[in-house]
């Protein structure tokens, strides 16, 4: 009789509890375990339910890929780094929670900033973290292999009908945006980054990239100022420009 490892069954189940939680709120998709061995195992994209008549219609939001995990252990993504270097829509772990049944969101949003960083590196470990664990050393690197922090968001449970789900999604939406938003400024070399659960900015560590970064930002800046000052859409209340006036002259000041 052939055995049948209990490690499989485990991810069997764990990827399908994943599957039902997810369809509570999205549309999703799962690439082929055979041919297509990416690193996520459902691209999804949320959708809202809109009144539509006596009916409601499900319009497609923001997308995302995941990836299923039945435990919070370590894991290596060596192999998977072009993937997830050029993905065009935010990462995710997700721990299946069989006994509570619910889905815990890590996000790989470190991962953006991380390969503008490494753009070289190949041994990398994924570590799930509490957000406080994310302060700091939000990448580490030890003998050539690196390990980059994933911070818990929040847990999705079963219960689609719960305010906690509703909650949880309105911030899984929230995330996706950032997200979405510091990929953006990745494809456009605008090396300033935010984090999707605080108001704290990401810069990466090269100073030269940093400041390739602050002149595109700035070119930008003073286009669209020069624009409205030649369109006269200047407005009478000029409090909101005092921060520009200020920046500036600190700027001059600096002689930079």
């Amino acid at each position: 009789m052939k055995k049948h490892l209990a490690s499989f069954r485990k991810g069997w189940q764990s990827e399908n509890l994943a599957r039902y939680i997810l369809s509570n709120f999205a549309f999703i998709s799962q690439p082929s375990t055979i041919a297509d061995d990416l690193g996520s195992d459902f691209f999804c994209t949320i959708f809202e339910a809109v009144p539509n008549n006596k009916n409601n219609a499900l319009v497609p939001k923001e997308s995302f890929a995941i990836q299923i995990k039945s435990n919070r252990k370590p894991f290596c993504i060596t192999g998977k780094t072009e993937y997830l270097k050029n993905l065009g829509i935010p990462f995710f772990v997700g721990v299946c929670n069989k006994k509570k049944q619910n889905l815990e969101f890590y996000s790989g949003e470190y991962l953006i900033p991380f390969f503008i960083d490494e753009p070289a590196a190949e041994k990398i470990k994924i570590k799930l973290s509490e957000t406080d664990d994310c302060k700091e050393n939000r990448y580490s690197e030890k003998d050539g292999e690196y390990t980059i922090k994933f911070p818990k968001l929040f847990n999705i449970g079963s219960n689609h009908d719960s305010p906690e789900f509703k909650e949880a999604i309105k911030n899984l939406s929230k995330a996706c945006r950032t997200i979405s938003r510091n990929i953006t400024r990745r494809n456009n070399k605008e090396y300033i980054f935010f984090e999707s659960f605080s108001n704290n900015f990401i810069l990466v560590s090269n100073k030269k990239t940093i400041k390739e970064s602050m002149d595109t930002r700035l070119n930008k800046i003073f286009f669209e100022l020069a624009y409205i000052l030649d369109k006269r859409y200047i407005e009478t209340d000029l409090k909101k420009y005092n921060k520009i006036k200020e920046a500036l002259r600190k700027v001059l000041e600096s002689g930079l």
